[in-house]
């Protein structure tokens, strides 16, 4: 980007440095160029790379101005234009695993959890590389989800006072616009009564199984709970409907959008747990 680009972008102002700009400058200087002979930085679409501006409007190059989707996320950018070498400080390698795991259980704040929660994390991390995120506030958790609504999301709770863990469930697939399979983890046997009668869920008494869960998320998994809970209660769990397929990952797979906006002005389902 050069000087003329800036008029290009319809800036009315820039700010200029001897070095590379550091957090603070960008502080004081939000939301405008920096740029000092070649260097720049400035706040960009994560999708098309264009500049942001000021008002938080995308300015492309053929001068036309967008509003910034809420999808979306913004970027710093940063450029160094020089003739000698450029080494790097550092660099960063990104993966993308295929799930990460949503356990929300009010019971995590008992001592005794937290023990035996740790290990399973160090397990399941170990073992698949999955990010594992543990909640025991159910807005806190559905905030979670609200983040994380793109991405795939295997959905472990306990049933808690009330069915609080069943209302978390239903908010959990309205805002990921489909009935994505949950396992309902509680020591009473009793809620198999309606959870045999709701789609896509499984039973289950020990951390044996959630691990067994999460290693083999899929339908043969879900199968071989389904039949455990048949041979030892003799109830008969309904067969994945669609369980695995998450339409908004599939949608926004391809593209930058997928990681979606940190905002929750859009959701406000949150209340009535």
């Amino acid at each position: 980007m050069t000087k003329q680009s800036l008029s290009i972008y319809d800036y009315s102002y820039s700010v200029f440095f001897d070095t590379m700009p550091n957090e603070e400058m960008i502080k004081q200087n939000k939301s405008k160029i920096i740029e000092k002979n070649g260097v720049h930085f400035a706040e960009v679409d994560s999708l098309s790379s264009a500049v942001i501006n000021e008002n938080k409007k995308i300015v492309h190059q053929d001068g036309t101005i967008q509003n910034f989707p809420k999808e979306r996320l913004i970027g710093r950018e940063y450029c160094i234009t020089d003739r000698n070498q450029i080494l790097p400080l550092y660099g960063l390698n990104l993966q993308r695993v295929d799930y990460c795991i949503i356990w929300r259980d009010s019971n995590f704040d008992s001592p005794i959890w937290k023990e035996s929660l740790m290990k399973n994390k160090e397990i399941i991390k170990n073992m698949t590389g999955y990010n594992l995120y543990t909640e025991t506030n159910t807005k806190d958790a559905l905030r979670l989800v609200w983040r994380k609504r793109f991405n795939k999301i295997i959905i472990i709770t306990n049933v808690g006072y009330n069915l609080e863990g069943k209302k978390y469930v239903d908010k959990v697939r309205k805002i990921l616009e489909f009935d994505v399979a949950a396992l309902f983890f509680t020591d009473d046997f009793s809620h198999l009564d309606w959870i045999k009668d709701y789609p896509n869920a499984l039973f289950c008494m020990d951390d044996y199984t959630i691990k067994k869960y999460v290693f083999n998320y899929n339908e043969d998994g879900y199968n071989d709970i389904k039949n455990n809970v048949k041979d030892i209660f003799d109830i008969e769990l309904q067969a994945p409907q669609h369980a695995f397929d998450y339409p908004l990952f599939e949608k926004y797979k391809d593209t930058f959008d997928f990681l979606g906006s940190l905002s929750l002005e859009e959701y406000n389902d949150f209340e009535g747990i």
